[in-house]
């Protein structure tokens, strides 16, 4: 999905912008690398939210990456 929304400058923008409470997500990944809701992003940028049901082990091996 393409968004194109002129106030989306960080992850929390995106989860707000979508109803989507912090509680509900897991994992976040902006460009393939493992990020935390501070995260700024820009256009052109992939960004992936996994849902708390669908929980992996990243947070083990990964450090996150927080603006």
């Amino acid at each position: 999905m393409q968004i194109k929304a002129e106030k989306v400058n960080t992850i929390s923008d995106i989860l707000n912008l979508f109803s989507i409470e912090k509680e509900e997500t897991s994992h976040i990944f902006v460009n393939g690398v493992y990020s935390g809701f501070d995260k700024s992003v820009k256009d052109g940028d992939r960004v992936g939210i996994f849902p708390r049901r669908m929980c992996l082990l990243y947070k083990w091996y990964f450090t996150k990456a927080n603006d």
